[in-house]
């Protein structure tokens, strides 16, 4: 389960710049609700967490390089540059191209009642570098968050759409 936010959505640009606003609805998701399948209480453990945004399936952009999506807060805290990864496709003499795969990773402490859920807020930001390559379909960044906690391994996933008009990849 997850909340979402649709509209003209601005978005800060990782490590620097914009901020850009969309120029058509956008659908970010704000949050994720992830559920505790033990029987037990989970009080102030540390939990180890990764967000990891993919590259859009079905998409092939041989040349030219697109922004993708990072995590720019989590939980109302601003991410640092070490916490996050940007990794864009490569090729022998086209060099980097297409959208990038971003990851963030923290360690914090967290407490889920037995059988509770635990939500967890966050803010996208823009990430990589858009080298002007027009994208001339609709975008679907696939979300997968994942939680290991006590010995559980909690997964979910979301996704961000992005039209063709929205003018920030």
């Amino acid at each position: 389960m997850s909340g979402s936010r649709i509209g003209l959505e601005t978005f800060n640009i990782l490590g620097g710049g914009g901020p850009l606003t969309s120029q058509a609805l956008v659908t970010v998701p704000t949050g994720v609700t992830l559920s505790n399948p033990a029987a037990g209480a989970i009080v102030n453990e540390i939990a180890t967490v990764q967000v990891n945004i993919g590259r859009p399936p079905g998409i092939n952009m041989p040349v030219g390089r697109a922004r993708g999506f990072g995590v720019y807060s989590f939980n109302g805290v601003p991410t640092v540059a070490g916490s996050r990864t940007a990794t864009y496709q490569t090729a022998p003499i086209v060099g980097q191209f297409g959208f990038p795969a971003t990851t963030f990773t923290t360690a914090e402490a967290f407490s889920v009642a037995s059988n509770g859920v635990l939500p967890i807020a966050f803010e996208l930001g823009l990430a990589g570098v858009s080298t002007g390559s027009s994208i001339s379909v609709p975008v679907t960044f696939p979300v997968t968050i994942t939680m290991t906690i006590a010995g559980n391994v909690l997964v979910t996933t979301t996704t961000v759409l992005v039209p063709v008009s929205a003018d920030i990849l």
